[in-house]
């Protein structure tokens, strides 16, 4: 049986995924492979192709056909035209049998419980909105998910922090990380947002739309590439405060209901990293799940693997140790490609992970292109951008390379078993989804990858999941010490992050990158 599952084009963030006899085949978000950063608006149209052609298959071949969203629940036409119009850019009859809506933060839940490791867990999903709710807080049990309480999509903190983000002079539904990284600069007072009310459980804080409208009228937006002064700053902190001490609350609550101390989250609020970080610190979850495309791309996954269950009568057989469900090339193909360019300077290696730590540990800056192309917004080892953390400017020096803010965060991969060394309060985190505090050992060995404020957002790298990834910084560990590198995803502007062996190329010329490690090609300038 085979089943396709799609977000809806009016999502931020579409993708598409195939799951065949109960397994993955293949899941990619449209922007990978149109080169439009989110692709909102945009049908999944590419990312359905290269699903179908992984799986050795035709549309007709597709049993079910299941979208992230409820078409059933319109309250508006415009949104009803706008449902229509957009579904029609998909090579699929709105009104065919095979097609299954799905309500949205359902999907959520089921990508975040269905693959995670545990059997019972509460879930939390959250974001800017579903079809009428901004989010749910249920359990998951075997192969069922129960809905306990909804959020209600006028008090939705997906909004809330989005405009906030607006004021800030950034993008909204795209900046929100940039929001998180400006929030360690400055000093929180959560008693300035007087749009919230804060009860104790089992009641939800309460978010007043009107008092909220009241609240950004009177902020004075900062004009994009303006100074960020310190009110920016302290602004950043309070609403990050807030969020964290609303996701908090969630999980009491929820905690309080179910006596289940795992914690599966997903929807786009929940890649908010130090919120994940001060839920694990509370010590209301012993252990967080937190989905790797959490944002909307997830819902193509969880929507297909919700229709697994009612066919089958149980969940799919899939786990997330990884997150690299992509597109992925041969050597040959990657030789093609170099080949193409004309460039002509590259070489095979015998051993790439032990050339890339030689040149890290000289520091230099390369671009890691190995093995499946990765899920979500990081990069996992994958897709990236690798550099010596143990440089405390490096960080401005990547940034630079990439465009970015030099103020903003960058994050290590770390040995699975080297965490204890960097933190005294930790779990496994390959998704690189959680942020914890530095201890003195990370401090002084890898400064290049604690933020202003000792948080420090790593992504635990097993040598049983990702063998090559580990040997690189096992490698980098002998010739160094230090048992982490810097890693970042491999994109330069607003581009998304590299697929292709073609788009690591144009990555890689068109920047200051001193090498390319890709497949077991050397490709310098």
């Amino acid at each position: 049986m085979h089943i396709l599952g799609l977000t809806h084009p009016m999502a931020w963030n579409n993708a598409a995924c195939l799951i065949s006899g109960g397994g993955l085949v293949r899941m990619v978000e449209e922007e990978r492979l149109n080169r439009f950063k989110q692709s909102h608006g945009v049908a999944p149209n590419k990312a359905l192709e290269n699903c179908l052609e992984a799986g050795c298959i035709d549309l007709s071949g597709v049993n079910f056909i299941s979208v992230g969203w409820d078409a059933a629940d319109y309250r508006k036409r415009k949104e009803k035209f706008i449902w229509d119009y957009q579904f029609k850019q998909l090579p699929i009859d709105i009104e065919d049998k095979r097609v299954k809506y799905i309500r949205h933060h359902l999907t959520h839940a089921a990508s975040a419980f269905y693959p995670s490791p545990f059997d019972k867990a509460c879930v939390i999903t959250w974001d800017g909105r579903g079809e009428q709710e901004s989010g749910l807080l249920g359990v998951g049990e075997g192969d069922d998910i129960r809905a306990i309480q909804e959020l209600p999509l006028k008090e939705s903190w997906g909004y809330v922090y989005g405009k906030v983000t607006e004021a800030l002079g950034f993008i909204a539904h795209r900046d929100e990380g940039k929001v998180m990284g400006l929030a360690a600069y400055g000093t929180p007072d959560i008693s300035r947002l007087d749009f919230i009310d804060w009860y104790d459980p089992p009641n939800l804080p309460y978010i007043s739309k009107r008092r909220f409208r009241r609240f950004t009228s009177k902020l004075v937006p900062r004009r994009p590439g303006a100074e960020i002064t310190q009110e920016h700053k302290d602004l950043a902190a309070t609403i990050q405060a807030a969020f964290e001490k609303g996701l908090i609350a969630m999980a009491t609550i929820l905690r309080e209901k179910t006596g289940i101390s795992d914690f599966c989250l997903a929807g786009g609020c929940s890649l908010n990293c130090s919120a994940n970080g001060a839920l694990l610190r509370s010590g209301i979850a012993e252990r967080i799940f937190v989905q790797p495309a959490s944002n909307d791309a997830g819902t193509a996954l969880g929507a297909a693997m919700l229709t697994y269950r009612e066919i089958v009568g149980v969940k799919p057989d899939i786990k997330f140790d990884h997150a690299f469900h992509g597109p992925k090339f041969t050597d040959e193909q990657v030789r093609t490609a170099l080949t193409r360019t004309r460039m002509g300077n590259f070489r095979p290696m015998d051993d790439p992970a032990a050339e890339a730590a030689a040149l890290l540990a000289k520091g230099r800056i390369i671009g890691w292109f190995q093995g499946g192309m990765e899920i979500g917004p990081r990069a996992l080892g994958g897709r990236s951008i690798l550099a010596d953390p143990r440089d405390p400017e490096i960080a401005a020096k990547v940034n630079r390379i990439k465009g970015r803010e030099p103020w903003r965060p960058l994050a290590p991969s770390v040995l699975l078993e080297d965490m204890p060394r960097y933190f005294d309060v930790w779990r496994e985190s390959p998704f690189m989804l959680v942020a914890f505090m530095a201890n003195g050992a990370a401090r002084s060995e890898v400064p290049g990858v604690v933020h202003v404020d000792g948080s420090v957002r790593a992504q635990t790298v097993s040598k049983a999941v990702q063998p090559e990834f580990h040997a690189l910084i096992s490698a980098f560990k002998a010739l160094t010490g230090a048992g982490a590198v810097l890693n970042t995803s491999f994109n330069i502007g607003p581009e998304p992050i590299v697929c292709t062996p073609r788009d690591a190329v144009m990555s890689f010329y068109s920047s200051p990158l001193d090498a390319l490690v890709m497949g077991r090609w050397l490709v310098e300038k």
